[in-house]
């Protein structure tokens, strides 16, 4: 037994000088001579766990649980491979018994925190960041973590001052600056995030994923020529980076550089937000698409899908064996539209995609849209129907004589997005108290509230009809749209269905638009009906609604009908 004693005092201290070889060869020796040594076996698998060796890891240490299951070590090691291998549900089963165990151990109540995050379940992961840090304050990777899942429930203010904390305890971590940046940026303090971002890559210099958000932030600010120095930046540094190509593209087209752009725009289709998506063809060209039967994926949200539709008279010119699918919402106007191909919802063909040649369709513009030539001059490409078309006709008329003008204010999936793309209702008062126009609603989603004390606020009227709803059905959407005199909305999908039925449309885009504007256009390519309006300073509507109010004035004075 002495012996063994010497042995793991002996592989203890190799272990404690990151000497795991010479460690893992004397915990094998102990367990040659005794095969259930609960602490050998324990040792060893954490070796391979710092060695990132997860698989050989994992049986030492479950075996090392079965010799002793009231191990709460044993457990948060275990835990922590199960983390690391992705395993992350019984990560946290192993991690909660480990905190059960030794409910004031501030390491395993950190690694029970990380389990939550892995799982998205912030709300836990901060209560248990925040008993670790009662315990020990001093820990800069809890307070990191910690500010990385306050700022996923939108607690940006307080993850600001987590990441500082990280940092005031090491100066010299650059995962902690770069997670400072992140909440900055979604603070909006630009600024300081790119001061942020610029000492994490000091410090190391290879981050790429640090250059890619320091080249979003420089975004941002309009400060493109070093945004695309960043994004190059990150490509150098790693070449395979999915998000750095991504957003260079999107970059490079916002820029009018349509060509380099729509060729790193295919990364796109390596993003795991695509992983269940058929890979477009990156290669394809014109040629391979004039034979055989042609299956365009859809992707991406309908707003996207419509834009990219503009393209298919151009594939169809190639090739009228065509197969496009879309959002099912748009299926019955895509046939409507495009009478002689033939229109599927999403996942309704994937059982036969062998007999088809297939490209993604935000893929088309690569070989259509390689310069603003390119784009045809058309007032519409998308098809309301008839009848519903008709009912709105009726429906609009009874408001009585005066313009019929639709509105939206609100879009964008993410809070960030939102922000930066939407306003309220009550910051279009000059709007809305214009006489001889009925406002009608547009807006997607429940909204009452805010219709209700923007009436009285600007003594005002927004017409509401019960039988839109845009998010569940857009036959009707489409119906009523193409029958307004104007749309008036932010950057939102609305501005594509206006466009595409050719209904004149103001949109208003924040100072950092989204690239499909381009740049300093007061019009846009891919709608003929289509009017821009831009913020000249960020964040800042005051200039944009005065010129959209006295717009509309001389726009009634040209349209008004009874």
């Amino acid at each position: 037994m002495n012996s063994v004693e010497n042995i793991l005092r002996s592989a203890l201290s190799e272990h404690k000088n990151a000497h795991f070889l010479q460690a893992e060869k004397k915990y094998q020796q102990i367990l040659k001579l005794h095969p259930n040594h609960a602490d050998a076996n324990h040792l060893l698998g954490v070796t391979f766990l710092q060695r990132e060796d997860y698989d050989t890891a994992i049986p030492h240490l479950e075996q090392a649980i079965r010799l002793n299951p009231q191990s709460a070590a044993y457990r948060s090691n275990l835990g922590a491979a199960y983390r690391s291998s992705g395993k992350s549900h019984d990560a946290l089963s192993h991690l909660k018994i480990a905190v059960e165990l030794a409910p004031d151990n501030p390491g395993i109540l950190y690694n029970l925190g990380n389990a939550f995050s892995d799982l998205e379940d912030n709300s836990q992961a901060v209560v248990h960041f925040e008993k670790s840090l009662e315990l020990d304050a001093e820990n800069p990777k809890v307070w990191d973590n910690y500010g990385l899942a306050l700022k996923h429930l939108n607690r940006v203010t307080q993850a600001i001052r987590a990441h500082r904390q990280a940092i005031r305890l090491n100066s010299q971590f650059p995962e902690a600056y770069f997670n400072l940046g992140n909440a900055l940026r979604a603070d909006e303090s630009f600024v300081e995030a790119i001061e942020a971002y610029r000492v994490a890559l000091d410090q190391k210099a290879n981050f790429a994923d640090a250059w890619v958000n320091l080249g979003h932030t420089q975004e941002d600010l309009g400060i493109f020529d070093e945004a695309l120095q960043s994004y190059e930046s990150a490509i150098e540094h790693n070449p395979q980076h999915i998000e750095a190509h991504f957003n260079l593209a999107l970059l490079r087209l916002r820029l009018g550089e349509l060509t380099k752009g729509w060729k790193e725009y295919e990364w796109r289709l390596q993003k795991k937000s695509h992983a269940d998506q058929w890979q477009s063809h990156s290669k394809i060209t014109v040629e391979d698409l004039r034979k055989g039967n042609i299956l365009i994926v859809a992707e991406q949200g309908v707003g996207d899908e419509v834009m990219f539709a503009s393209c298919l008279a151009d594939l169809r010119r190639l090739n009228s064996n065509l197969t496009l699918e879309c959002d099912a919402r748009l299926l019955q106007i895509f046939r409507r539209s495009f009478p002689n191909t033939e229109i599927v919802s999403r996942g309704t063909i994937r059982d036969r995609t062998s007999a088809f040649r297939m490209i993604a369709l935000a893929s088309l513009p690569r070989l259509f849209r390689n310069d603003f030539s390119s784009f045809p001059a058309q007032k519409s490409f998308l098809q309301s129907d008839e009848n519903r078309s008709r009912f709105w006709q009726t429906q609009l008329q009874e408001l009585g004589a005066g313009l019929k003008v639709g509105v939206s204010w609100r879009g964008g999936r993410e809070p960030h997005v939102q922000r930066n793309r939407s306003l309220a209702l009550e910051q279009w008062k000059p709007i809305l108290q214009q006489q001889k126009i009925h406002f009608i609603n547009l807006q997607y989603g429940h909204h009452e509230k805010e219709i209700r004390e923007a009436e009285k606020n600007c003594v005002c009227q927004l017409h509401r009809f019960s039988e839109i709803d845009p998010l569940k059905e857009l036959d009707n959407y489409f119906a009523l749209i193409s029958q307004l005199d104007l749309v008036i909305s932010i950057d939102n999908a609305t501005v594509h269905f206006a466009g595409s039925l050719g209904t004149p449309v103001w949109t208003m885009l924040p100072f950092n638009s989204d690239w499909r504007w381009f740049l300093n256009r007061t019009e846009t390519p891919w709608y003929g009906s289509m009017k821009l309006y831009r913020q000249q300073a960020l964040g800042d509507w005051s200039s944009v609604i005065p010129k959209i109010s006295n717009d509309l004035l001389e726009f009634t004075k040209q349209n008004s009908h009874p």
